[in-house]
C-alpha cells in the first residue's frame, strides 16, 4: 500500500479509538451520577451516599425521642 493509504489507516483507526473511549466515559459518567443520585441500596450498598442517609435517619429518630 502507499505511504497515503498508511497514514490515512492508522489516523481512522485512532479517530475510532479515541471516539469509542470517549463515548465510554461520557456513559459510564452518566451511569454512575444515576446510581449515586438514586439512592437504593439495592443499587449499592457501600455507596457514601446511602451510610450520610441512615446515619441522617438515626440522628433524626434519636432526637424526636
Amino acid at each position: 500500500m502507499s505511504p497515503l493509504t498508511d497514514t490515512l489507516l492508522v489516523l481512522l483507526t485512532v479517530a475510532l479509538a479515541l471516539s469509542y473511549l470517549i463515548w465510554r466515559k461520557l456513559r459510564s459518567a452518566r451511569h454512575s451520577a444515576r446510581d449515586w443520585t438514586s439512592g437504593h441500596a439495592e443499587v449499592c450498598s457501600s455507596c457514601p451516599v446511602i451510610k450520610i442517609h441512615e446515619a441522617r435517619n438515626q440522628r433524626a429518630s434519636k432526637s424526636t425521642t
